[in-house]
């Protein structure tokens, strides 16, 4: 999973633009995973070993998955709007097999919640 967190205010403007910063990312992981997936097992498992990932940790199998994550989700409503004129823009540039692009709250002491669930 590729994940961008972002500090919300009502009017925090890096927001809109955090649905482009992963697409970036997304195309690069497009090209670079298949090439760099047995490193990435093989770090997973050294870090099991040395107990500093939890034993359960799932192997790298799959593909990308990409979601913005705020913490306490404080958007206006203009920011909302020009968050969702991104994230389509920026859905509709995905590479080939990846999912849309997903916007989870993180609250602190929360369960994450899903908010794009309108899509």
């Amino acid at each position: 999973m590729l994940l961008e967190i972002k500090v919300v205010s009502r009017m925090s403007s890096n927001v809109y633009y955090a649905p482009f910063q992963l697409l970036q990312n997304a195309w690069e992981w497009h090209f670079a995973l298949n090439a760099v997936r047995r490193s990435l097992q093989e770090l997973l498992d050294a870090s099991v070993e040395l107990e500093l990932t939890p034993a359960h940790a799932p192997p790298i199998t799959g593909g990308i998955r990409l979601a913005v994550g705020f913490g306490e989700d404080g958007r206006s409503d203009k920011v909302r709007r020009r968050y969702g004129q991104v994230l389509e823009i920026a859905n509709a540039h995905l590479p080939p097999g990846i999912a849309l692009l997903e916007t989870w709250v993180l609250a602190e002491g929360r369960q994450p919640v899903r908010v794009d669930r309108s899509r």
